[in-house]
């Protein structure tokens, strides 16, 4: 029997330094122009914004963060499971097992 494949979340934190050439009134303005890009994690800036410049620094692993599950799912052949959890790219999940949850948490920290 083949071994189901997993589905993992992972969350993960990049360090990201940007530079930006803004037409504003005043500082303050010109700092509200760049704020929904940086609090929403847009990538489209209002015409006033062009963005000249930017460079990732650093990219981590956010173990703690509540986003950050793990193993949450293994594949699913049985299309009569009313819990299958159903990914728009993935296919069809189930939830691990506890045995199946431990095993991997083994695996991951052996």
């Amino acid at each position: 029997m083949d071994t189901p494949k997993k589905l993992y979340k992972i969350c993960t934190q990049t360090n990201l330094y940007e530079q930006y050439e803004i037409e504003a009134d005043s500082y303050e303005k010109a700092v509200d122009s760049v704020m929904d890009t940086i609090n929403y994690g847009q990538d489209t800036y209002p015409l006033n914004v062009e963005r000249i410049w930017y460079e990732y620094e650093h990219k981590e692993v956010l173990e703690n963060s509540r986003d950050h599950i793990g193993l949450f799912a293994v594949e699913s052949s049985d299309p009569d499971n009313d819990d299958l959890i159903s990914t728009e790219n993935c296919g069809f999940w189930r939830e691990p097992t506890v045995d199946e949850y431990a095993k991997d948490e083994a695996e991951k920290n052996g």
